[in-house]
């Protein structure tokens, strides 16, 4: 019986190239996607308090999920003001920068959770207007729905932040005559008088400022922050 030819080594790797590619790609784990956060302020945040170290808290008013935490309606995400500029005549800018890097995930208070302030949203009693957020050229134009409604259910844990429909609210009822956007960009602020420049100041954290008033933040401003993805656990050097 005639013997069937050899394929020679270097042939048959060739060869199965197309198919460990397709079982690599197919055993790849998709990312998860990323949902805003919504929280409002519990108290004002004023530049003439604030001090380098100061806390910052806020409640969820939409349930969120992501990277292994569960924040319940009226979770806390806390946090503390890494740097603060204070207006003098050569230096007009009033500022505080914002860091958040604990939550109350899983119903367990300050565990670790880093999250970024993305937009501002004044509260219901606020005069309407836009802040003049400025060009993020670095920053991804990144959008997502706000919720417009009175709380019922969480967004859906299957949209990415691009695309996220939410059908829960912020906590506050929406007066008469005031528009909310139904897209939020990243740097942006709503009926708020501030500034906002994201991921750019101390720490990384935002900063929240203005050139014609001291900076503030009045109680009940809702926050839209992104939380960061888990960081991957540095692998153990081997001994030699």
């Amino acid at each position: 019986m005639p013997r069937a030819p050899r394929v020679p080594r270097p042939l048959l790797a060739f060869a199965l190239l197309p198919l460990l590619s397709l079982t690599v790609t197919a055993q790849a784990p998709a990312a998860p996607p990323t949902q805003p956060l919504f929280a409002n302020l519990t108290l004002p945040l004023d530049i003439s308090r604030a001090k380098i170290g100061s806390k910052v808290q806020a409640r969820v008013v939409t349930p969120w999920t992501g990277a292994g935490c569960v924040l319940r309606l009226g979770a806390l995400v806390e946090g503390h003001v890494s740097q603060v500029e204070r207006r003098s005549k050569t230096a007009p800018r009033s500022a505080f920068h914002l860091v958040f890097d604990t939550a109350e995930c899983n119903r367990q208070r300050n565990t670790p959770f880093n999250a970024t302030l993305i937009a501002l949203l004044g509260p219901a009693d606020a005069p309407p207007g836009m802040g003049k957020a400025p060009s993020l050229t670095d920053q991804p134009a990144l959008t997502g729905s706000m919720p417009t409604a009175a709380p019922t259910v969480a967004p859906s844990p299957t949209s990415g932040f691009r695309s996220v429909e939410a059908s829960a609210a912020i906590n506050q009822d929406v007066p008469v005559g005031r528009t909310l956007p139904t897209q939020w960009k990243i740097g942006m602020v709503v009926d708020c008088p501030m500034n906002l420049a994201v991921g750019t100041g101390a720490e990384g954290g935002s900063i929240v400022w203005s050139t014609t008033t001291d900076a503030r933040l009045e109680g009940q401003t809702t926050l839209i922050l992104i939380a960061a993805p888990p960081s991957a656990p540095t692998p153990a050097t081997p001994t030699p």
